[in-house]
């Protein structure tokens, strides 16, 4: 079985220590150039990424030609992202994290 993995996968997975579960469960993984590229990136903050993208089991392998994703038509470089408010991209506080400490506050006030 061929398993191909994106950068999250590896990268959440080496931060948390857990990056051998691939190697155990799938033998070897393979990552397209562009991953190996945002991991090279991500090794600059996290050495233990730079670690895991020179490990034996993790192949970089271009996909372009083989029918995987790589190999769909490309998508903007961008997604336009003016119809989400910041929560809806992970940045910022939450609405609900906002009513919650509002809520907060207003206990502290009552119940001293």
């Amino acid at each position: 079985m061929i398993v191909v993995s994106d950068t999250s996968s590896i990268n959440y997975l080496t931060l948390m220590g857990l990056h051998e579960l691939l190697p155990a469960l799938f033998g070897e993984v393979v990552i397209p150039p562009t991953v190996a590229r945002e991991l090279a990136a991500g090794a600059t903050i996290h050495p233990a990424i730079g670690a895991t993208l020179k490990s034996e089991w993790l192949l970089v392998r271009n996909l372009v030609g083989t029918g995987l994703p790589e190999d769909a038509p490309q998508l903007p470089r961008r997604a336009d992202c003016s119809t989400h408010r910041p929560a809806d991209r992970g940045f910022g506080i939450s609405r609900q994290s906002k009513d919650h400490q509002q809520r907060a506050q207003v206990r502290r006030r009552i119940d001293p």
